[in-house]
């Protein structure tokens, strides 16, 4: 879907004073775009990104209402979030355009006709693209605590990093490493160590050793996105990644929050176990992924 042409359009970089609006534009569609209301966080405060942080650019029709925006992280990830099909042209279509193209671009995700729209505007063409579904959750019914007696399941703590860091290095690289990428397991280890900083994240252990984790890999204000469910093979078909995330959803409904993550339409067992569990399909999603 292209961003056609209309004049009535306006875009312009987020001022401090405009967070309020921001927020009322992106947190009702916010099960798209965790990983941008993610960032608009400091010590549970709302908060733009500090200065040389994360850059944003919104959209205002002639209400003048905002409609949308755009996150560009200092790492070259793209996020949008629209009310609607965006229009733009002539002096804010190039304002959008430079926006996109400033910098480092590694890559643009979230709703998948937002970023295709986004994409049509970027000169540089990607070297993968891959496709989801969205899924959500509202987690505010009794989930059994059915683990069984042979597994013990616990919130998982910064000391497991060297326990966990196996099992979240067979996860990447059976799905997240695009082809003909190899694992570094030196930046997994300091995503995971910064992710059992700040996320929910449950483990499943068999004799005292990790065979499951699942939890989340982004925290919005109403939503947390799943991320990273993974069992060893040995492990698998025994229903573990389903009572994992019968603890993680418990921690929601206490948390006061919903739930969302993406999952490959062909990953049969995955697709079952969210249907099984109450997700339902809420929108396609896509990751672009350009070289650096």
């Amino acid at each position: 879907m292209r961003i056609r042409a209309d004049a009535a359009t306006r875009w312009r970089a987020v001022r401090p004073r405009q967070l309020p609006q921001l927020l009322d534009t992106l947190r009702p569609r916010e099960w798209g775009c965790v990983a941008f209301t993610s960032r608009l966080q400091r010590n549970g405060e709302p908060v733009l990104p500090r200065v040389g942080g994360a850059r944003i650019l919104a959209v205002w029709d002639d209400s003048p209402s905002m409609t949308g925006a755009v996150m560009a992280t200092r790492g070259g990830m793209i996020v949008p979030c629209f009310d609607t099909q965006i229009l733009t042209s002539g002096e804010d279509a190039t304002a959008l355009e430079d926006f996109l193209t400033r910098g480092t671009l590694s890559m643009v995700m979230g709703v998948q006709w937002q970023v295709e729209g986004l994409c049509d505007l970027i000169p540089r063409k990607p070297t993968h693209t891959v496709r989801y579904q969205l899924m959500t959750i509202d987690p505010d019914g009794d989930t059994a605590d059915d683990a069984p007696p042979t597994l013990q399941i616990r919130p998982a703590v910064p000391a497991d990093l060297a326990a966990l860091l196996p099992l979240q290095c067979a996860y990447e690289e059976e799905e997240v490493l695009l082809p003909g990428r190899t694992i570094n397991r030196t930046v997994a280890a300091r995503n995971l160590a910064h992710r059992l900083q700040t996320q929910r994240i449950f483990i499943a252990l068999h004799d005292g050793r990790p065979v499951a984790m699942a939890g989340t890999n982004a925290r919005g204000f109403d939503y947390d996105q799943v991320g990273g469910v993974y069992t060893v093979p040995a492990h698998r078909n025994r229903g573990v990644s389903r009572d994992l995330m019968h603890a993680l959803m418990r921690a929601a409904r206490t948390d006061r929050k919903r739930l969302c993550l993406f999952v490959k339409p062909n990953n049969a067992a995955a697709c079952t176990l969210y249907r099984n569990l109450g997700f339902t399909v809420r929108d396609g999603f896509a990751i672009t992924y350009y070289g650096v």
